[in-house]
């Protein structure tokens, strides 16, 4: 297109007043003919029931108009934004309290049902940043969006390097017993036929019993770093 929708966005109220140049007006319509999204928002601002006043001018109809669209563009990205950390700060909550056995603000079924939006919230965060820079690029609004594809940029990347060091972890989930418990930072579990030894911490192994209390396991091993390994459990409903 030969004008970018920034540009005839800025445009379109003094073209519903009639009080722009002819040359702008051919403008417009140029790019109306070619953009269905200006024509699109060329109709919600007919369909108004109230036209926005020129009261002082035709600027202030402007301003008025794009004011509108950017409050609610930066609101709805302040509540997306919002939305992505806060998710992944209770998140790292629940797994702080989960490492020590502690379940006492939430059940082990909400923890799990939680615990599935860590591939699904970097999935979208990733679609959105894709839809932003593909309009940014097409409508050229780049000083526009760029603090919001800065902050969005940082949160992808920083999802995705916690999902590379999650998939090179080590996993032992199962259902058993407490075989024995060495020292306070080792228990021994049996996993089928073979025999675990899981690192955890004394806090942990203060909990767990040899009485044949039957508990869910889930043990994480960073081969990288073992000493950031992370046990959590969960004690079987009698």
């Amino acid at each position: 297109m030969k004008y970018n929708c920034e540009m005839i966005e800025d445009l379109l109220a003094l073209y519903q007043e009639d009080a722009c140049s002819e040359a702008s007006r051919k403008a417009v319509e140029e790019h109306l003919a070619e953009c269905p999204r200006c024509r699109k928002l060329v109709e919600e601002i007919r369909s108004e029931p109230e036209p926005v006043a020129v009261t002082g001018g035709c600027e202030q109809a402007v301003l008025k108009n794009t004011a509108h669209r950017l409050t609610r563009r930066a609101i709805g990205s302040a509540v997306g934004v919002t939305a992505i950390v806060l998710y992944w700060i209770i998140c790292f909550w629940m797994e702080f309290f989960a490492s020590a056995g502690n379940y006492r603000y939430f059940s082990w079924s909400f923890y799990e049902m939680y615990s599935a939006g860590r591939w699904i919230v970097p999935l979208l965060t990733g679609l959105w940043l894709a839809a932003l820079l593909i309009g940014t690029v097409r409508r050229r609004t780049y000083k526009r969006n760029a603090v919001l594809i800065l902050v969005l940029c940082m949160l992808t990347l920083g999802q995705i390097g916690w999902l590379q060091k999650q998939a090179r972890m080590e996993h032992v989930s199962c259902w058993t017993t407490v075989e024995e418990i060495p020292d306070e930072y080792h228990i021994v579990i049996k996993n089928g036929t073979e025999r675990e030894v899981l690192e955890t911490t004394p806090t942990v192994t203060g909990l767990l019993k040899q009485d044949g209390t039957v508990y869910y396991f889930s043990y994480q091993r960073d081969p990288k770093a073992p000493q950031n390994s992370r046990l959590e459990f969960a004690k079987q409903a009698e």
